[in-house]
């Protein structure tokens, strides 16, 4: 139990973002964090409509509360008007077929992640962390520029042991991850960082001169 005398945490949100290989990846990290961990963790990941599975099978591998917002099946305005002052994993709706950014009758490539970040960046500014993780393509690359012109934090996982490498090495081609860790090591890093007392300045470092912060 949190005592009520530490400071706050260091974030307001977390933000979890996957596509192949998600659902091992998002176990992990939600695994190696406690039942009362304070800071409200979204996840959106890449996966089809209709009998959406995630939030079950995330319920019962997490100590955490898993909340489904009732924002329709448009990610980034669930996540415009999620309510991120309750803890707990708040799971992301799947893109429908032919919502924005999709062609009617084929499978979603959206870019989720991309929505999501920049939505929640906006809304918590430096007080967001990214967490990009397993995935092919790029989805996420633009989202973690919004979180680090924002001043948020962005962690990484390493490309090398992901199911996928395409989202991972996006991201971190950007030049905006503080930190590329394994996958086991993600989730105590979220923890650490949100709750540690001065953990967010001992472990932050300038954005590289080389980084793409406007992005395409």
């Amino acid at each position: 139990m949190l005592s009520s005398s530490a400071p706050g945490p260091a974030f307001d949100a977390v933000v979890l973002a996957a596509s192949f290989g998600g659902l091992e990846a998002l176990t992990a990290v939600l695994g190696a964090l406690p039942g009362d961990f304070p800071v409200p963790v979204a996840v959106v990941q890449h996966r089809a409509p209709g009998g959406d599975l995630l939030p079950g099978l995330l319920r019962s591998r997490t100590a955490l509360p898993v909340h489904v917002p009732a924002h329709g099946a448009d990610p980034a305005a669930a996540a415009r008007s999620l309510d991120l002052t309750r803890p707990g994993v708040h799971v992301l709706p799947p893109r429908a077929a032919g919502a924005p950014g999709t062609a009617p009758g084929t499978a979603p490539v959206p870019h989720q992640a991309d929505d999501v970040l920049s939505a929640v960046a906006a809304r918590h500014g430096a007080r967001t962390c990214a967490v990009v993780l397993t995935g092919r393509l790029d989805d996420g690359a633009c989202g973690v520029r919004a979180v680090k012109r924002a001043g948020g934090w962005v962690l990484v996982q390493s490309p090398a042991e992901a199911r996928a490498a395409g989202m991972p090495t996006a991201a971190i081609a950007t030049g905006c991850a503080d930190l590329v860790l394994p996958l086991r090591a993600l989730g105590p890093a979220v923890l650490a960082l949100s709750l540690a007392p001065g953990a967010t300045d001992f472990f932050a470092r300038p954005v590289q001169p080389w980084a793409d912060l406007a992005g395409a």
